[in-house]
């Protein structure tokens, strides 16, 4: 029983981390976070609510979270527990909240060329350098904007438009981006769809202005760990040594 406990759990923890891989993961190439400078333009100090849906092969996984901006950092929050997926089961997603993995925080500070990934309920995190520190300059970008139509979200009247970002190589990045006209053009829903993959991100209860700037800086409180999967195993462990103490053996079973 022990065994397939382990099998479960790590089942889990493969798929919710595939989730928020992908939740965050936006295109494969460098520059990235360039391109998405150029999506929310002058639009670089607000809060907001953000689901995320990552659509492969007709399967679609769900994940609401927050998003935080301020110049030079960004803070997204993911909510695995509450997100939806064709392949969790209820019981691995109570096994996550268990843990303190169903909670997850990054935050990227690009004045710093550092990622920090938290775990809120464990006081976790873990730093790395950012991807994309030598990504090219804003002025390596260049935008095309062709208006497809208009249509309102949440009440807030839209431009539906199609972004092309072309860098100095040449090379096209194109997203669906609806730019909400009552609120300076914020994108209140950006697509960015692949032959593979479809990446769709709603954003709502915006708030324009900086955000508190400890939002973006790890709390003097939180164990700093080498890895997140070092994380992981260590709540893996601590997972099934409790498991244990209530696992009895089975009686055994005669076979004709």
């Amino acid at each position: 029983m022990k065994k397939y406990a382990f099998i479960a759990l790590a089942f889990a923890l493969a798929v919710a981390g595939s989730a928020r891989a992908q939740a965050i993961k936006t295109a494969d190439h460098a520059g990235l976070d360039k391109i998405l400078t150029k999506i929310f333009g002058d639009n670089n100090s607000f809060t907001a609510d953000m689901v995320t849906t990552e659509t492969v092969h007709d399967e679609s996984t769900t994940i609401p979270g927050k998003i935080a901006s301020s110049p030079g950092a960004i803070r997204t929050e993911l909510d695995l527990g509450n997100g939806t997926s064709p392949r969790m089961k209820p019981e691995n997603t109570a096994r996550l909240k268990t843990m303190g993995l169903d909670q997850t925080v990054e935050i990227r500070r690009f004045d710093k060329n550092i990622s920090y990934f938290l775990y809120p309920n464990l006081s976790a995190y873990v730093e790395t350098p950012l991807q994309n520190a030598d990504a090219k300059p804003d002025t390596a970008f260049k935008v095309k904007i062709t208006e497809l139509g208009k249509e309102t979200i949440d009440s807030h009247p839209c431009i539906k438009n199609k972004v092309v970002v072309t860098d100095d190589q040449g090379n096209n990045y194109e997203t669906t981006v609806w730019n909400a006209t009552n609120l300076k053009q914020f994108p209140l829903k950006i697509e960015i769809a692949s032959a593979a993959r479809t990446s769709t991100y709603a954003l709502s209860n915006v708030k324009m202005g900086k955000p508190d700037a400890t939002l973006f800086e790890v709390p003097a409180n939180y164990k700093k760990y080498a890895s997140q999967q070092s994380v992981t195993f260590e709540q893996m462990k601590k997972q099934m040594g409790s498991n244990a103490l209530h696992v009895t053996s089975a009686p055994p079973t005669n076979h004709p």
